[in-house]
């Protein structure tokens, strides 16, 4: 099984370096007939786009390209492929400079020899476009197949700050709207101070991601390692 592929079902195949000409994703599995949501599309990229204060500085519009599996607005049930071109790699930066801790290019060339070190190549954070594209097109599927479903993501901690459970439970819908989307009414601004020390020193702070699922149908998954949690 290759490394760059993930799902049974719903199949998806990433490819593209952070340097290189484009990042995309070939998805199988897909139904026909499901209603393609371009507009979805582009809101998942502009959510994942760096640029922000408390991110990478790499400005990208991340204007999606389709290239198969759709027709006339639904998708044909054979292979998707969904491509976004780099337009703001800086490679020159990346001329003779050392492998850099922290980050997988000494892994990557002890692994592979002849590497793309640009930025990372392919384990930099910018093949998650290719990903976010994949599960766009979930996202599509399951609006179809299962629309009560209702799937959110938030920072739950970042640091040494921690959101409490009852303001989770009030604000995780709006995650968006706060900053790192850690959200917490009563600790944004000391997160945001938190994030603007640390970019100035050259420093970062590791957190916890939530996930929170309702809604979703009986019966998925199989024993024993096809499991859920598995």
């Amino acid at each position: 099984m290759s490394a760059n592929r993930f799902g049974e079902r719903f199949q998806i195949v990433t490819f593209g370096e952070s340097h290189g000409a484009a990042l995309g994703v070939v998805i199988d599995g897909c139904p026909s007939g499901i209603a393609f949501d371009e507009a979805l599309l582009q809101r998942e990229l502009e959510r994942r786009r760096p640029g922000g204060a408390y991110v990478s500085s790499r400005q990208e519009p991340d204007l999606p390209e389709i290239l198969s599996g759709v027709y006339q607005g639904k998708t044909l049930g054979t292979p998707l492929a969904l491509m976004v071109r780099n337009q703001d790699a800086r490679s020159q930066d990346y001329q003779g400079l050392a492998p850099r801790a922290g980050h997988a290019d000494e892994a990557w060339k002890l692994k592979f020899g002849h590497t793309d070190p640009r930025g990372g190549g392919r384990s930099s954070g910018r093949e998650t476009v290719a990903r976010v594209l994949g599960g766009a097109v979930a996202r599509m599927v399951l609006a179809d197949l299962a629309p009560q479903c209702r799937i959110v993501g938030f920072a739950r901690s970042i640091g040494p700050f921690t959101v409490p459970e009852a303001e989770a439970h009030a604000h995780a819908a709006q995650a968006d709207a706060f900053a790192a989307r850690f959200p917490s009414p009563t600790q944004t601004e000391a997160v945001k101070k938190l994030l603007e020390e640390a970019r100035h020193a050259g420093q970062s702070h590791g957190g916890v991601a939530e996930l929170v699922v309702e809604g979703l149908p009986a019966g998925l998954g199989q024993p024993v390692f096809h499991k859920l949690k598995a």
